[in-house]
């Protein structure tokens, strides 16, 4: 190989000329397998970009509609929090009313116990008596005076009790300020497990200080009651606690947990709150364990919260299902993509094979015919611009019909590619190879001239005469030389290459002759 190189040195400047259009023309072959590789890349790229878009706008979608859902359920039970809100405090109307014309009917001197009038005293009593049955779940009535002092009553007991000796809540809240307030107690439980709550109604002097007060026990048990007959979708709660955080009524009833506290963080901060609040957030029940979206609402004046609940499940039931229709519709048009952008690539490469195969010998993976004239004829015209040296060998194997039939094609086929193999290793970048015939095989050196055309020729001679591809048995390669003449044409040096070939098979073969 040594030889080769130095014999065509003293050409490098032609040399260097050719390689450099050589290695346009292999820039040109890589440029389009970068092409092929960059057209591939974009299909990923592209269809990629349309799964991420999918995804995105999919996900956007989905997200506001999630939203939607959330906010819709909220609205929901922030609308029947505040509906059950006026039931409960409507329902304390009446008892207000009669609470209301009871302090009418009372002087605060006729607040007095033990009574210095007996037949007023009791027919005060008597009118306390018809006002009380005329409530429904009130449990008793009476009048206080100023100290807590009870001096009338509809159930006959207690009278005389000091109410404040015994710490009873009513006195106290009786005595907050503001004193002219309807005001109700937290609930509290009676010797007979009943939920009750107290209400009182001030009677007042005409300057504004107590001078007594109407107090009225409630059973809360119409609380139930009323939750009992109320039309409520599946899994949905509404309940009643009081300001102590403790359960007062429930629909869907749980047993055992009336009356009991519930320990709930925005349940507990409203109990706490001194003013009328709302509180709208998403939990877990701690009653029943059942995710949902919650409304609480403390009632006006009233030691009670009003809390609603919408099931989750049920509340996300419509996006659930655009979920599913958006995960199968995204999932089948990503695929889309994906096997478009598939079938895109396939087709690419099937034509960068189909162009491989158009120009490529599939045996020896040496040019073809029709690519070698293609290049060639881009080779000779830069030649007869620049003058540079070019030589063209044809060579041809010897006895290659004996090979196939003593040994077989498939021992003739690995001689052809033995010698191809030979002459990429001994070729450089510029140099053109291809099998022109069946063992024929032609060679364009551009930028040599005859004499290191010659030395690459006996030196792929002498490599072929050291191949094994046929047992017990040497292979030889006759070949015909010519240079570039001006005014040559390829057909001219394809001529005078041939009949140096044939000269050189007629002088005994495994030789080199030139024209």
């Amino acid at each position: 190989m040594n030889a080769v190189t130095e014999a065509i040195e003293p050409h490098a400047s032609a040399i260097d000329i050719d390689q450099a259009a050589r290695a346009r023309r292999d820039q040109g072959e890589s440029n389009s397998k970068r092409q092929v590789n960059a057209r591939i890349r974009a299909a990923w790229l592209i269809c990629l970009l349309l799964i991420a878009c999918i995804i995105a706008a999919g996900t956007a979608q989905l997200s506001a509609s999630h939203r939607l859902a959330i906010a819709s359920a909220t609205e929901r039970a922030t609308a029947k929090s505040f509906l059950v809100a006026e039931w409960v405090a409507k329902s304390f109307d009446l008892p207000g009313y009669v609470l209301q014309d009871t302090v009418k009917r009372f002087r605060p001197d006729e607040l007095v116990y033990p009574t210095n009038n007996a037949d007023l005293h009791e027919r005060k009593t008597e009118m306390i008596v018809d006002k009380a049955a005329s409530v429904p779940n009130l449990l008793f009535l009476g009048m206080l005076n100023a100290d807590c002092v009870i001096t009338h009553t509809s159930i006959g007991t207690n009278l005389g009790l000091d109410a404040l000796e015994r710490g009873r809540e009513y006195c106290a809240l009786a005595h907050r300020e503001p004193v002219e307030d309807f005001k109700v107690s937290n609930m509290f439980t009676a010797v007979t497990k009943a939920m009750n709550v107290t209400a009182s109604m001030p009677l007042l002097s005409p300057t504004g200080k107590l001078e007594g007060f109407a107090l009225a026990g409630l059973d809360l048990g119409f609380f139930q009651q009323w939750l009992d007959l109320v039309e409520l979708e599946p899994h949905n709660v509404i309940a009643i606690f009081d300001l102590n955080s403790r359960l007062l009524a429930r629909k869907p009833l749980v047993a055992g947990q009336i009356g009991q506290p519930v320990e709930e963080e925005k349940l507990n901060a409203l109990a706490r709150s001194g003013a009328e609040a709302l509180f709208t957030h998403r939990i877990v029940s701690p009653v029943d364990g059942i995710d949902r979206i919650w409304s609480l609402r403390k009632i006006r004046n009233l030691p009670f919260i009003v809390v609603v609940g919408e099931e989750t499940s049920t509340a996300l039931a419509t996006w659930r299902q655009q979920l599913l229709l958006y995960l199968v519709g995204g999932t089948v048009l990503c695929l889309s993509f994906i096997f478009g952008a598939w079938e895109y690539i396939r087709n690419v490469r099937d034509a960068a094979t189909m162009r491989e195969l158009a120009t490529t010998d599939p045996l020896t993976g040496l040019s073809n015919r029709r690519h070698f004239i293609e290049v060639a004829e881009h080779d000779l015209a830069r030649t007869q611009r620049t003058a540079a040296p070019l030589t063209l060998i044809l060579a041809d194997l010897d006895y290659f019909k004996r090979i196939n039939d003593n040994y077989g094609h498939q021992t003739g086929d690995r001689v052809l590619r033995d010698v191809a193999s030979v002459l990429n290793d001994l070729s450089r970048k510029s140099d053109l190879i291809a099998r022109w015939g069946g063992e024929e095989f032609v060679i364009l050196l551009p930028g040599a001239a005859r004499a290191g055309a010659m030395a690459f020729a006996e030196r792929l001679r002498q490599l072929i005469a050291t191949l094994e591809s046929v047992p017990g048995q040497a292979v030889t390669l006759s070949q015909g030389l010519t240079a570039y003449r001006q005014g040559d044409s390829l057909d001219s040096l394809l001529k005078r290459a041939d009949t140096a070939l044939y000269r050189a098979k007629h002088r005994g073969r495994d030789c080199i002759d030139a024209e």
